[in-house]
């Protein structure tokens, strides 16, 4: 037998989307080298042990517990299988069949031949299938075969619904897979691959030349710019950023992804999915909570029925450029815990806002008390007064300005200048951040989204300077005294009634009656202001009890009350 030191694909196999390293003797210490764009899986008598994912790793049971399960043979040695199974690969499809033409009732030949892309999505089922089923090159085949029966059975669906020859229908879906022709086979593996058209579908009929037409990508398949996978740790062995889709088991110790894990990566963590047909997010089996692809019917772990299994609860958008942390981001339940310091922040300033309220309210507090406190006092009416005016008002040109359009009627102009009257908001770009949306199966697809932006522009019209007719205070007539007079309302003397230019008129009224105390105490001077009928009981000399402004020394006239 032969011994290997580094285990690793040669170049000649690279392009072998499955391709199994040959059987030798593999020492305790070798390397193993794993290319960025695949993953190795590890198997002893048919059984997967584990999956190592892009690096060099070195064959030691403390780096990696599954290996206990492999113990060396007599010589040191380990007796496994290494198989490098390809991120993404391309499986060559061509078919023949012989079938009857309804339309010529002969019997013709019919030829595909394609290449359909094969996204890996979970390398360790990829080689549970293969073991249990022979060889990496006639798994391959098998699936290349089911892809092709699956396009003749679709060819031969429509060519019994319609009275078309083979022709017509071939050259119908020349170019592009018949829709539903990668359905049967992606339903069937699709928890551990995904199938997409890369090259064209060509058919030809009796040997004829076939047709080959460039084709778009498939309905499923999504973009390749824009998806990536998300990351996982696992909890059993600590291994960490482990890939959400590619990873469905732990690549060092095998334990089942959780999708309640899941995370963001770091932008320089990034690794892009290519033509994943995204089938919705994954589903946990009712019976032993293990994480399956949307379209699978039965779970993989235990065989259960699917149905009633909860969706993967989906991770919260993330604007790219804010930190991915795994453990710390605020998430719904089962995606971890906020922050530890974010509550410590906001209690922080919430505690500073709180003691400066506070004190304010506290310094208005006590300016307002002494403002307005009042003191119990003893009072002489020194004197009193009362005032009573009229407004005299002249019917004349008055001075104003206002926008030109919006001038009264009857207005002379007399300037106008260009002002700004308001301001518009315009368009003004867009803001655009990228959005990490979690797609709840290992994926998360990034888009742009963009809010408008606007900014303000001055918006100018003209503004009058006018002389208009209006009535406006020209004169006050005046009549006042004291206690020895009674109140009386001015005599007005109007020269020149009307609304002519000039004339007058009788405009508003104010009366006013204020009492002057001697503080008994004090011996200070304190006043008021009251009502005609309350003024009219204070006579000079007459003592009275109440309240006085500390600060303002007013008398507060409701209060008092008459020795």
């Amino acid at each position: 037998m032969t011994g290997f030191a580094v285990v690793v694909r040669p170049e000649e196999a690279r392009t072998q989307w499955v391709w199994k390293f040959p059987r030798g003797t593999t020492p305790l210490g070798a390397e193993v080298a794993v290319e960025m764009t695949e993953s190795v899986v590890i198997v002893r008598d048919g059984r997967v042990l584990g999956v190592l994912p892009p690096g060099r790793h070195r064959l030691d049971p403390n780096a990696m517990p599954f290996l206990m399960m492999a113990p060396p043979e007599a010589d040191g040695s380990l007796r496994v299988d290494f198989y490098f199974v390809s991120a993404s690969g391309l499986l060559p499809i061509q078919e023949k069949r012989t079938a009857m033409d309804q339309r010529s009732q002969n019997t013709v030949d019919l030829l595909i031949g394609s290449e359909v892309g094969v996204l890996t999505r979970d390398a360790a089922h990829v080689v549970g299938q293969i073991v249990s089923g022979g060889d990496p090159a006639g798994f391959q085949a098998y699936i290349a075969k089911r892809i092709g029966e699956s396009v003749f059975a679709v060819l031969e669906a429509q060519h019994r619904q319609t009275s078309k020859s083979f022709d017509e229908i071939g050259a119908s879906f020349a170019g592009s897979f018949p829709a539903g022709a990668l359905d049967s086979v992606a339903g069937e593996l699709g928890n551990i691959f995904s199938l997409s058209q890369r090259g064209p579908l060509q058919i030809s009929v009796d040997g004829g030349e076939a047709a080959s037409v460039g084709i778009p990508p498939t309905q499923a398949s999504v973009s390749e710019e824009d998806v990536y996978e998300m990351l996982w740790d696992c909890k059993y062995c600590g291994q960490k950023k482990n890939l959400g889709l590619t990873h469905r088991f732990c690549p060092s110790c095998g334990g089942p992804q959780d999708a309640g894990a899941r995370y963001f990566p770091e932008e320089s963590e990034k690794v892009a999915v290519r033509n994943h047909p995204f089938v919705g997010a994954d589903v946990s089996c009712p019976a032993c909570k293990h994480w399956n692809s949307k379209n699978a019917k039965c779970c993989t772990s235990c065989g259960s029925p699917l149905d009633g299994g909860a969706s993967a609860q989906l991770r919260p958008d993330q604007v790219q450029g804010q930190a991915a942390r795994a453990h710390a981001q605020a998430a719904p339940p089962g995606f971890g815990a906020p922050p530890p310091d974010a509550p410590k922040k906001k209690g922080l300033s919430g505690l500073v806002i709180a003691l400066i309220v506070v004190g304010l309210l506290g310094v208005f507090g006590v300016t307002c008390t002494c403002l307005f406190a009042k003191r119990d006092g003893s009072f002489e009416v020194a004197d009193r007064t009362w005032q009573r005016t009229i407004q005299i008002e002249r019917y004349d040109l008055v001075r104003d300005s206002r926008w030109c359009d919006d001038r009264p009627a009857g207005a002379i102009e007399r300037s106008r200048s260009k002002a700004q009257r308001s301001t518009n908001k315009v368009p003004d770009g867009q803001t655009c951040v990228k959005k990490k949306k979690d797609r709840g199966n290992g994926t998360f697809k990034e888009e742009q989204v963009c809010t408008p932006k606007y900014k303000e522009t001055p918006v100018y019209a003209d503004k009058c300077e006018y002389d208009v007719p209006a009535w406006k205070n020209f004169r006050t007539v005046k009549a006042e005294g004291g206690p020895a007079s009674s109140p009386d309302w001015p005599k007005v003397d109007i020269t020149r009634p009307g609304t002519c230019m000039g004339c007058e008129r009788e405009g508003s009224r104010e009366e006013s009656y204020s009492v002057k105390f001697t503080d008994t105490k004090t011996k200070e001077f304190a006043s008021c202001t009251t009502t005609l009928d309350k003024w009219k009981t204070f006579d000079k000399g007459s003592k009275w009890d109440g309240k006085v402004g500390i600060v303002t020394n007013a008398v507060d006239c409701d209060s008092l009350k008459k020795k």
